[in-house]
């Protein structure tokens, strides 16, 4: 019992040091894959090319978005209801994060879909192995059903109802840094319509 609480005690000093660590340097370092992790490892965990809006989605040559086509693969790491992306394994850090909340996926092949519920894609991954892109759909889906069921309970009161790790708590704590780092994303027809002006004749 002893070595059990020393452990608990061990585990919450290292999370404790390493949130430390990623606020003092802005996001940069001390949320590495193997802290994000935690002890009973990721939902999911692959390398994959990553497109903002998927590559025939949207418009991406105005007001930014010029990191929506970086071909080069990730790792893609699920914790909890969020997906990371990450630079590769040695990363001290994240490169951004994605709620899978209000999320949905959908396939094609290699290619794993990460839509909004109204079926907007919001990223395209591409994987090597069609397997993995299989895996990352199943386990996106459940995550997200997951962390809807958790912002429900949070509404309603209930959040002391919520049954979650050590390591999903700051997996939590850490998107929430990394939400605003996402790419930027292209615009659709519907926002290329609002912004054209309308010439009166």
């Amino acid at each position: 019992m002893t070595n059990a609480n020393e452990n608990e005690t061990a585990s919450r000093r290292s999370s404790f040091f390493s949130m430390k660590s990623f606020v003092r340097s802005s996001g940069d370092r001390g949320a590495g894959v193997a802290k994000l992790r935690g002890t009973n490892g990721a939902d999911f965990e692959g390398t994959a090319t990553i497109i903002r809006g998927g590559a025939s989605g949207g418009c991406s040559c105005l007001f930014g978005g010029g990191r929506n086509n970086d071909k080069t693969e990730k790792l893609v790491l699920l914790k909890g209801p969020f997906c990371f992306v990450f630079k590769n394994a040695g990363a001290s850090a994240p490169l951004y994060a994605i709620s899978l909340v209000d999320m949905k996926t959908d396939r094609k092949g290699q290619v794993a879909l990460l839509q909004t519920n109204l079926g907007d894609t919001d990223y395209e991954l591409t994987f090597s192995d069609e397997a993995d892109a299989k895996k990352f759909c199943r386990t996106a889906d459940k995550l997200a059903k997951t962390g809807q069921a958790d912002e429900i309970r949070k509404k309603l009161g209930h959040e002391h109802l919520l049954d979650r790790t050590k390591s999903v708590k700051f997996a939590e704590a850490i998107a929430a840094k990394k939400y605003d780092d996402q790419p930027s994303a292209p615009l659709n027809n519907e926002d290329l319509l609002a912004n054209t002006p309308v010439t009166a004749f």
